[in-house]
């Protein structure tokens, strides 16, 4: 795995809501079906974003094997991926 300086490993549940495009109850249903890994650090839980990407490949994948019954746009999701710069600085 290449990970770059500025690159988060972990982020929130409201940014892994954002970064995928769903809601907190939907992301919070992913991490209880083990579809996405958190960390415990004090207090928070943290989704890292290792176990994003194979959430985004594993339904790509999906997609691409039924298109039917999985409707995803790539562009929307993985534009998503990219970390979010301006909060970096």
């Amino acid at each position: 795995m290449n990970i770059k300086p500025q690159d988060p490993i972990l982020v929130s549940i409201s940014e892994t809501s954002r970064i995928i495009n769903l809601g907190k109850t939907k992301t919070y249903e992913l991490i209880a079906g083990d579809d996405l890994e958190t960390v415990k650090i004090g207090s928070r839980h943290l989704v890292t974003m290792e176990s994003i990407r194979r959430l985004v490949v594993k339904l790509l994948a999906e997609a691409n094997q039924n298109p039917s019954s999985v409707q995803l746009r790539k562009r929307d999701i993985t534009k998503n991926l990219e970390p979010n710069q301006s909060r970096l600085r």
